[in-house]
């Protein structure tokens, strides 16, 4: 129950115990206690001042007695006679007075109350102050003497009688409550109680069993309100079993429509019900065929060393949908199994309904889908890189075509071929017709013909690309400068150096003879020369000198900032 909802329930329906025969007990109890507390209390007073008038005629009875009317009784005498009734445990001591009030003997305990004040105040008995005990005025017209008497008689006795008296009418009040709640319960027991578990055991089995509630009617014959409640009990029992086999004959008809097997369990894991579907799926004629089939059929997707298990081990208590291979007598069919479990009251289930839905068209169409991607993706690619390679064979067109030097601008500049070199090898990579980074040294300035030179590094470049059979190489640049105010560079194919296993191949879309016709003219405009084209083997390269930069700037030289100077603080 929720702290709200419990914070709403009555205090007396909080304070009741679980079962009625125990509340019935508590009430009978309670009920009794509050009978023996309202009689005992005015009882009590009662019988206490009984006691007390018992006990004061008891006293005045003996000193009737004691006293012998023809002889006249002396103050000292009645004392005598006061200290044998002390001795007898009626008093505990007393005065004689005179007719004025005097005393004139006193015995054992001295009472507080005086003659004077019994005489004014009109009281005979008066409750001592200071001890347990009463104290009593007895006239001469009470005891038959000559003088005024007042003795002061225990408590204790009186007190006992009254206890003894309580105790007494406690115990017979006792049983005779207990006797009368034991009939109670019992009448309870045999004319509510057992009605009342009928009715709740027959409830309790509707639930776990509705499609069968009417079986479970109570049939009391009786006319009072119980009686009443049992036969509305049996047609609600009735009606909750007909409109549960309704419910159950449209379950059934739309289970069956369904494009995927579904299979009942019960607790113990047995197979209660299953479509047509299912039984097509694990190729049995009926359903008692499916039942009797090898229960360890089950197999998570991938697990091939794994042994078979039953359906509902493998699925276990999860709800996310599984990829699974069953087992059948004629092979094997991939699913998604997904399981439901129904639970009762309790929590323990009931019920488990496993959908099952065959994979095997699905995963292929899949497959052949992902396959047809991949392909389009790879065709997709190799176009983009070709388109690319084709751009750059334009780029050999048009430096073929560039018109000859006119010497206007054969003007000297000295700069660093590196950026040239990894600005062309940066594009290669971002059109993924390269992989990795440039390898290279420091590289030697040079001098010449800035535009003549670039067409010379890329074409070299492009030209070295072109004849390696790598997919994605990696290229490789070393310039040494050498005497007579050259530099020697050498573009070489080092992807088989670089990777652990054989790269793959494919064919270019560049053809070798337009790159090389290319660096040929720009090396020309460049005044360099070409050494070497290596194209057979693993590693074709390709080597080729140009002009290199002075090494020893005059003054003026150094005064003034250089071309890649200003490129580089122009880039910044």
């Amino acid at each position: 129950m929720a702290t709200s909802d419990y914070k709403k329930t009555p205090l007396l329906a909080r304070l009741w115990p679980k079962r009625l025969t125990l509340g019935f007990g508590v009430a009978v109890c309670t009920a009794v206690l509050i009978t023996e507390v309202i009689f005992l209390i005015p009882a009590a007073h009662f019988w206490h001042k009984s006691n007390q008038v018992k006990a004061i005629e008891a006293v005045r009875m003996a000193w009737y007695h004691s006293s012998d009317p023809a002889a006249f009784l002396t103050a000292q005498h009645k004392a005598r006679i006061g200290e044998r009734m002390i001795r007898d445990g009626l008093l505990l001591g007393g005065v004689v007075f005179d007719s004025a009030g005097q005393p004139v003997a006193v015995f054992g305990e001295r009472p507080a109350l005086d003659l004077n004040i019994a005489r004014l105040a009109g009281v005979d008995v008066q409750e001592s102050p200071t001890t347990s005990a009463l104290d009593v005025h007895y006239a001469p017209e009470d005891t038959g003497l000559s003088h005024h008497i007042v003795v002061r008689l225990p408590a204790e006795p009186i007190e006992a009688a009254t206890i003894e008296q309580l105790r007494n009418f406690g115990l017979s009040v006792l049983f005779i409550a207990g006797l009368t709640a034991i009939l109670f319960i019992f009448a309870s027991m045999l004319l509510v109680i057992r009605p009342l578990r009928a009715i709740n055991k027959s409830l309790r089995m509707a639930v776990d069993d509705p499609d069968r509630a009417d079986r479970y009617q109570v049939h009391l014959g009786r006319r009072d309100e119980i009686g009443q409640i049992s036969k509305s009990l049996n047609m609600l029992l009735t009606s909750v079993s007909v409109v549960y086999q309704d419910e159950l004959a449209s379950l059934k008809h739309a289970i069956d429509g369904f494009g995927f097997g579904i299979v009942r369990f019960n607790r113990e894991g047995l197979i209660t019900s299953a479509n047509p579907e299912a039984l097509k799926q694990f190729k049995q004629p009926d359903f008692n065929s499916l039942r009797g089939m090898n229960p360890n059929c089950a197999q998570p997707l991938g697990a091939r060393g794994t042994p078979p298990a039953p359906l509902l081990d493998v699925l276990g208590e999860t709800s996310e949908p599984m990829l699974l291979n069953l087992h059948t007598e004629t092979g094997f069919f991939t699913v998604m199994a997904f399981c439901s479990t129904l639970r009762d009251p309790n929590g323990d289930p009931k019920h488990r309904f496993v959908a099952i839905m065959d994979m095997d068209e699905i995963l292929y169409d899949s497959r052949k889908a992902l396959t047809t991607a991949e392909k389009a993706r790879t065709a997709l690619r190799v176009a983009n890189r070709e388109v690319q390679e084709l751009r750059r064979l334009l780029e050999s067109c048009l430096c073929l075509m560039e018109p000859p030097s006119t010497g206007i601008e054969a003007f000297q500049e000295k700069f660093l071929p590196d950026r040239i070199l990894n600005g062309w090898y940066n594009e290669a990579l971002r059109d993924g017709m390269v992989t990795g980074e440039l390898e290279h040294g420091i590289l030697p300035p040079l001098a010449g013909n800035r535009k003549a030179i670039r067409n010379v590094l890329r074409q070299a470049m492009l030209l070295v690309y072109a004849h390696t059979e790598s997919d994605r190489p990696v290229l490789k640049v070393t310039g040494d400068k050498y005497a007579g105010g050259v530099v020697e560079f050498t573009i070489v194919d080092v992807t088989h150096d670089r990777e652990d296993k054989l790269p793959s191949r494919r064919r270019k879309a560049v053809d070798p003879t337009l790159p090389h016709a290319a660096l040929k003219s720009a090396i020309k405009r460049a005044e360099g020369k070409i050494v070497a084209v290596v194209t057979e083997g693993n590693a074709p390269r390709v080597t080729f000198t140009l002009k290199a930069a002075a090494s020893g700037p005059s003054e003026a030289e150094a005064s003034e900032p250089t071309v890649e100077g200003q490129e580089l603080a122009e880039s910044a």
